[in-house]
């Protein structure tokens, strides 16, 4: 590759060139926007629904906040983190003599994105984990002054969801932490200045 011209996925790559999206980078971009496009049209309709307690509408409005969402919030989280892992290693990037303009242009792109669907994992994780705390907090109003084993049982069910929830969107916030390190690393070692330069849509 040269600074003016080269392929990635054929795509050249030049000066504020566009670079090739990679199938994990989809995936990864995917999940995260079908999670956030759930998360918020299921907030908004339960919100509206029309129940006559504000407190019940609260809850059912944050019942998408469950441990099997920020499961599933870990996977652009970790694609992130093997994005970062893998342009860091790269030969063009990591070793040897200084690598050609092109090649730098392509490791910077891929690393950005990796830095953005990181962040965007992390949003998610952050939302989901107050969101299950919302649930439960309305959850302990609405059963105020309820003493009956039904309100009991909603209440321990909901309390165990909210610190699934917590614990795995801790374990997520870690692989985005690792993955935020990875960047920060493939971007010293490519050469890249500062973040907010790099053209990388």
């Amino acid at each position: 590759m040269t600074e003016t011209a080269g392929v990635e996925h054929g795509m050249e790559i030049g000066d504020g060139a566009r670079v090739g999206y990679e199938p994990a980078e989809l995936v990864a971009v995917a999940v995260a926007g079908s999670l956030s496009v759930m998360a918020v049209a299921t907030t908004i309709g339960n919100a509206v629904s029309g129940l006559e307690s504000a407190s019940l509408r609260t809850w059912d409005a944050t019942t998408w906040a469950n441990p099997f969402f920020v499961l599933w919030a870990l996977v652009p989280a970790a694609l992130a983190w093997w994005e970062a892992d893998r342009w860091v290693e790269a030969p063009s990037v990591g070793a040897g003599p200084e690598p050609p303009a092109g090649d730098r242009v392509v490791a910077l792109a891929h690393l950005m994105r990796a830095r953005r669907v990181a962040l965007w994992a992390a949003c998610l994780l952050v939302v989901a984990s107050a969101a299950s705390v919302v649930e439960l907090v309305t959850s302990v109003t609405s059963a105020a002054g309820q003493l009956g084993r039904l309100a009991l049982s909603h209440l321990v069910t909901v309390g165990g969801t909210m610190v699934g929830t917590v614990a795995v969107a801790v374990a997520g916030l870690v692989v985005v932490r690792l993955a935020l390190t990875r960047v920060a690393a493939g971007w010293a070692t490519a050469g890249g200045g500062p973040a907010s330069d790099a053209s990388v849509a």
